[in-house]
């Protein structure tokens, strides 16, 4: 957009100074070094994936997780990462299913993918982990990009 500003203003007002040449090759680099920082292609743009998540306190935690592919292409997901995290430490696992690993999994668009997280697993092999107060839900795509975070807060004291 601000590219076909200058090229409007340049058409309107006759002869480019240089300074606009300046800014408008500015302009362009800048844009060039963002794109080329945050690795963001077009392609990757269309790979959209929300997660929702809702905690169920039943006799012990359990954390109900789904997974949903709104984009225009398929997206393989790497195993989800949970973090038990506190105000000065933290500590984090990769979930995966007790039949195997069923990750990576592609989620083709408009498709949803449901699991469920039971706490009671990890509060079992180790207890120091009842001390967290907050859990975080992270899911990865097979190339390593973030494409989701959701934080769930397990108690307030």
């Amino acid at each position: 957009m601000p590219i076909l500003l200058a090229y409007a203003y340049i058409v309107l007002l006759g002869e480019p100074s240089k300074l606009s040449i300046i800014m408008l090759f500015g302009l362009l680099v800048l844009f060039l070094a963002i794109w080329l920082i945050t690795g963001i292609s077009p392609k990757q743009r269309y790979k959209k994936v929300y997660v929702r998540t809702r905690l169920v306190k039943k006799p012990y935690l359990e954390l109900n997780v789904t997974v949903e592919s709104s984009g225009k292409l398929p997206v393989e997901i790497d195993a989800p990462e949970i973090k038990f995290y506190d105000a000065f430490s933290s500590r984090k696992f990769i979930i995966r299913n007790k039949q195997g690993n069923q990750f990576p999994l592609t989620l083709y668009p408009r498709t949803n993918y449901d699991f469920k997280v039971d706490f009671e697993r990890f509060y079992l092999n180790d207890t120091t982990l009842r001390k967290y107060k907050k859990v975080e839900l992270i899911i990865r795509e097979k190339g390593g990009r973030l494409l989701s975070s959701t934080t769930t807060r397990l108690r307030y004291f």
